[in-house]
């Protein structure tokens, strides 16, 4: 009897095969597992990877979790595939949920990833929330300033003055920090506001405020900022910043003065909020450099080492550009800014045409050479503006059509020739 168990048994174990698992229930039940370990940073990184495979079950988190922040959670991983893939998903679902949600815990949770969803919808429901609803977040306030310029104001306003007896409320310091944001790019109606604020019984909220007003009038000292209002409040935060820069500078400082900006280019470094002076920078200057104020990170995306490096790079944007460009420049009144003067950039033009056709290290010295060309020209032409200012534009076309034009010319023997011809004019 024991042999034919052993038999038996031999036989079912010589039997066909179990058929290999189906793919798509592998994958899934992959997907299920990463699911429900939403809230640890590894298995939302391999869901975003998955992509689109991960979204049904995201979504059905999303609508249908009893647990507010697993629905949250779901909400940032579709917004991130969004971002990741360019994919229309999710906000459809994220709209629906926020517009039905009945619990103030799933609305904070949900609304904390609101910048993935950049939308209308979405942006008129957060700054509603912000506006009217208690225990507002940091990270409401953090997604209003990623998906805002200057739009959430108001619901920052309101949400400022009704907590502003508040001992403590967290999100409050953020809430002044757009305000001081909007207030650096003009918005006059939060610079008034803040002033107000400085004027509040609470501390915490009155040393906020001012930290922002000292930034948007460039470090100036001031010490009533009502009585300051009262006199400058009808100005423009680009002459309070350059009335700043008189006071420190001890001398006026003249924006359309090459020595000014040597001074303020030269004396330019990270040791502090450098907003002002890159803001008068790209105002006269047009040079977009990519500086951000730390008090400007309001973006959940952004990391403060990634603004620190981007800063360094902004500073040495600003000071090679000047050392580069600063002969060839030329004041346009009516602009209130520097430009590359037209002469210079006709040549430039040339130069450039030439560089495009070549590769490598000889297109490297026709833009050296370019640039050379460039700057002579202006200066001979500076020279005969000095020595012969009524003729200066006829002369200076006719260097222009001399030395303009061919590839790559030497030019600074013509150089040395053009000043002993104006030298003996003289």
């Amino acid at each position: 009897m024991r042999t034919l168990c052993v038999v038996l048994v031999l036989l079912a174990a010589c039997g066909p095969p179990a058929p290999p698992p189906d793919p798509e229930i592998v994958r899934q039940h992959e997907i299920a597992a990463l699911v429900a370990r939403l809230g640890d940073e590894a298995a939302e990184r391999a869901l975003v990877i998955r992509g689109e495979e991960a979204i049904p079950q995201l979504r059905t988190v999303l609508r249908s979790d009893p647990a507010p922040v697993r629905r949250g959670r779901a909400a940032r991983v579709l917004g991130q595939i969004r971002r990741v893939t360019g994919m229309d998903v999710g906000l459809s679902d994220y709209v629906d949920v926020l517009r039905g949600a009945t619990s103030a815990a799933v609305v904070h949770e949900l609304l904390a990833s609101a910048h993935y969803f950049d939308a209308p919808d979405v942006v008129t429901l957060l700054l509603a929330y912000i506006e009217k609803m208690p225990g507002v977040t940091p990270a409401m306030i953090a997604s209003a300033g990623a998906l805002t310029e200057t739009d959430a104001i108001a619901a920052m306003k309101s949400y400022v003055a009704r907590t502003k007896d508040a001992p403590d409320e967290p999100a409050r310091d953020l809430a002044i920090r757009y305000l001081g944001r909007a207030a650096r790019r003009g918005r006059l109606d939060a610079v008034e506001f803040l002033v107000n604020c400085t004027g509040l019984d609470n501390v915490r909220v009155a040393h906020a405020a001012e930290a922002e007003l000292l930034l948007v009038v460039g470090r100036a000292n001031v010490r009533n900022w009502r009585g300051w209002w009262v006199e400058h409040g009808q100005g423009r935060r680009f002459a309070w910043l350059v009335q700043a820069l008189t006071l420190e500078k001890q001398a006026p400082f003249d924006v359309a003065s090459l020595d000014a900006w040597d001074w303020l280019i030269g004396r330019l470094d990270l040791k502090e909020d450098r907003e002002p002076e890159f803001a008068l920078i790209e105002r006269h200057l047009g040079i977009r450099a990519g500086f951000i104020s730390l008090r400007d990170l309001l973006d959940p995306t952004l990391t403060e080492a990634g603004v620190r490096e981007g800063n360094e790079r902004a500073l040495g944007t600003v000071k090679r550009w000047w050392a580069e460009r600063r002969e060839t420049l030329r004041w346009n009144a009516e602009e209130q800014r520097f430009e590359i003067d037209r002469t210079v950039r006709a040549v430039a033009g040339r130069y450039a045409e030439a560089a495009a056709k070549a590769d490598g290290a000889e297109r490297v010295r026709i833009i050296d050479e370019g640039r050379r060309h460039a700057a002579v020209i202006l200066a001979v032409a500076k020279i005969l503006a000095d020595v012969w200012p009524d003729e200066a534009g006829c002369i200076y076309a006719d260097l222009l059509a001399r030395y303009g034009a061919g590839a790559v010319p030497e030019f600074g023997a013509e150089c040395v020739e053009a000043r002993e011809a104006l030298e003996r004019l003289k």
